[in-house]
């Protein structure tokens, strides 16, 4: 399990968006992995077993956090206000203009993938990010394999549509090179 750690946060990180909740649904889906062991039938891809279990864990969450009210935490405000202050902090030999246009491009792209439906979300990480399989999706989802590749197909159209519309505003297209 220790070698698939930094892809389990960085998915987590991916699904959650917040640092801490994604530590704790690594550190969940850990536990979870260890105490139901005896589940995992050896010989299978154990890659896509623990990304189930975190996956299953997360979209329980999303049921569980939608039934309760909304809440306002004011140490997270100050926290990621901090966070966003520090990202901005150049060290002498690097290009600030340049660090500054990267960071706009990650951010609009990881805010575009953030704002997906969930159900298109969820397989476009696991697909094109984390690389698993249209089966290891469908497995880890529990959904038909068709289903998996219709939701990555809407997923990624949205995506397209988002990111050219960017694109375009920031000069890097023209309208005639955007055309099909």
């Amino acid at each position: 399990m220790h070698p698939l750690l930094d892809r389990l946060y960085g998915s987590a990180l991916r699904l959650t968006g917040d640092a801490t909740r994604a530590e704790d649904l690594v550190q969940d889906a850990c536990l979870r992995a260890w105490r139901f062991f005896d589940k995992y039938e050896p010989g299978t891809n154990f890659k896509a077993w623990i990304f189930k279990v975190m996956t299953n864990l997360y979209l329980n969450q999303l049921r569980t956090e939608s039934r309760r009210p909304e809440t306002t935490d004011f140490d997270e405000i100050d926290q990621r206000y901090n966070n966003v202050v520090g990202d901005y902090v150049v060290a002498r030999d690097q290009n600030p203009e340049r660090l500054a246009l990267e960071r706009i491009e990650s951010d609009f792209v990881r805010k575009t993938i953030d704002a997906l439906p969930e159900m298109y979300r969820v397989p476009v990480v696991l697909c094109d990010i984390e690389g698993f399989t249209y089966r290891e999706i469908a497995d880890m989802l529990e959904v038909p394999i068709g289903t998996v590749m219709s939701r990555l197909f809407r997923g990624r159209k949205k995506l397209q549509l988002e990111l050219m519309g960017y694109a375009r505003s920031q000069g890097y297209v023209t309208q005639e090179a955007a055309k099909p």
